[in-house]
């Protein structure tokens, strides 16, 4: 791995060959190096050590106290200092990308956001979160500053792919639904919340989700989408104490009310002309 270099076995074969050959005694046949000469060994490991160990370890506590996201100008500059410090950690380019690709950028700020995006995913080919990341930068610039057909389909590439890397997470499904779903691609919506669903089945936010996209493609549906909030308020309150233990359990527990009253003015709106008609 790339983004912690304390891991790297030749910082400490290095410090321990210098730290050997001054700290050893030699035979007495032998000529020890000078004073100077040891001490300018131990001043090289010294500075390796720091470079490799200390000033990345400094980097990543002080990205743990930013918020993620857009940064005040105090923050920005934090992050910075940071990235001067360790320019191989994936989440600190993460954090970077997040801050230029908030809401409201320009397209200056969206080419550094996917920049940064596409350095994180370099460092780190393998792991899901940095490609999850490029595609939420691709997805904001989609919806909102670009809104063209190519930045669309890298953002869904973007979360395939990432939920490849990580095909037990369902919560790539889901923020990819909800992609989908803001586009208007309610039936893609629905399939991709249907797949998080069969991964997490008490999945209460991919049930309000895909709730939510059943509506939007039109009548039909009601009495499922009147089930999937059912359960989901249930399924949310029975498993309290589990969204109170981590992070993961918080987010797929989690009913957003907004989204609950689109559902519910969509049930109404579907069942009032029935009802009309019926009249």
């Amino acid at each position: 791995m790339v983004d912690n270099p304390s891991r790297w076995p030749a910082v400490y074969v290095l410090a321990s060959a210098l730290a050997g050959s001054v700290l050893g005694s030699a035979a007495r046949h032998e000529r020890r190096w000078p004073v100077g000469s040891r001490a300018m060994m131990v001043a090289v490991g010294l500075v390796a050590w720091v470079a490799a160990d200390v000033g990345p370890t400094m980097a990543w506590w002080q990205a743990q106290s930013l918020p993620r996201g857009r940064l005040d100008r105090e923050q920005f500059r934090a992050l910075d200092g940071a990235l001067d410090r360790n320019r191989l950690h994936p989440d600190l380019w993460l954090r970077r990308a997040e801050h230029f690709g908030a809401d409201g950028g320009s397209l200056e700020d969206h080419a550094e956001a996917r920049e940064a995006a596409e350095r994180a995913v370099r460092l780190q080919p393998a792991d899901a979160t940095f490609r999850w990341g490029l595609a939420r930068v691709e997805g904001r610039a989609c919806l909102g500053l670009l809104r063209d057909r190519a930045t669309c389909e890298r953002a869904a590439l973007a979360f395939e792919e990432a939920f490849a890397r990580s095909p037990y997470d369902p919560r790539i499904l889901l923020d990819a639904a909800e992609f989908r779903l803001a586009t208007g691609d309610a039936t893609e919506a629905a399939r991709l919340a249907e797949r998080a669903l069969g991964v997490e089945p008490n999945a209460a936010a991919g049930m309000l989700i895909l709730a939510e996209a059943l509506v939007a493609r039109g009548p039909g549906a009601e009495d499922r989408v009147s089930g999937l909030v059912t359960e989901a308020t249930r399924v949310s309150r029975d498993e309290r104490a589990s969204a109170r233990e981590n992070r993961y359990s918080a987010e797929l527990l989690a009913l957003d009310p907004d989204r609950l009253d689109r559902i519910r003015a969509g049930l109404a709106g579907a069942t009032r002309p029935a009802a009309e008609a019926e009249r």
